[in-house]
């Protein structure tokens, strides 16, 4: 940041020195903000582990720890729903969030998912957010691919099954219940084979 900001600095007083006090004044507090915003970033990502797979759930609250992992990153992404960019949606063409905030949080629950996978919550979390902003497609395939991820979650069914069912779509919803079903009969019957 501060080398980008010096050679805008070095290009404004090359073009007119007199216009490049005017035109610094405007940008310096949003540069000082973004310096800010990435002082901030990188304290909350340098303990993330990205893309190590954590265990499942565990009473361990070391940092490294699965737990420890998830915490971390519910805070990362709580802190990037805050919009610390101050990202402005466009309302005149009727957005809610501005596009590049959306793809912040997005991205920050796909980090998160690549260590997290067998973490149901965070799938519920993202869920949740997809829905909270009316992305009700993005929210049930968040869904359906937690339930491949983890087959033997029923909340992520019952989850699945009702934003089917918000969206409109009972015969999906009935499908995701007769999948579940069908885990289960198949989990019952191998456990029936095993005895």
């Amino acid at each position: 940041v501060d080398a980008l900001y010096r050679q805008y600095d070095a290009f404004e007083h090359g073009v007119s020195p007199t216009l490049a006090k005017a035109l610094l004044a405007e940008v310096k507090p949003r540069v000082d903000h973004t310096r800010v915003v990435l002082k901030e970033r990188r304290r909350k990502t340098e303990p993330l582990v990205v893309g190590g797979l954590a265990g499942p759930p565990a009473p361990d609250k070391d940092d490294r720890s699965p737990e420890g992992q998830s915490r971390l990153w519910r805070a990362l992404i709580a802190w990037e729903k805050t919009n610390p960019q101050r990202l402005e949606p466009n309302l005149d063409s009727g957005e809610a969030a501005h596009p590049q905030l959306v793809a912040r949080v997005a991205l920050a629950y796909e980090q998160a998912l690549m260590s997290l996978v067998h973490f149901p919550d965070v799938w519920l979390e993202l869920a949740a957010w997809h829905e909270g902003e009316g992305r009700m497609d993005e929210a049930a395939a968040a869904l359906a691919r937690a339930r491949e991820a983890i087959p033997g979650c029923a909340l992520l069914h019952f989850a699945a099954a009702d934003c089917e069912e918000a969206r409109g779509n009972v015969a999906g919803a009935k499908a995701v219940y007769e999948g579940l079903m069908g885990e289960h009969e198949k989990t019952a019957a191998a456990a029936a084979a095993a005895a």
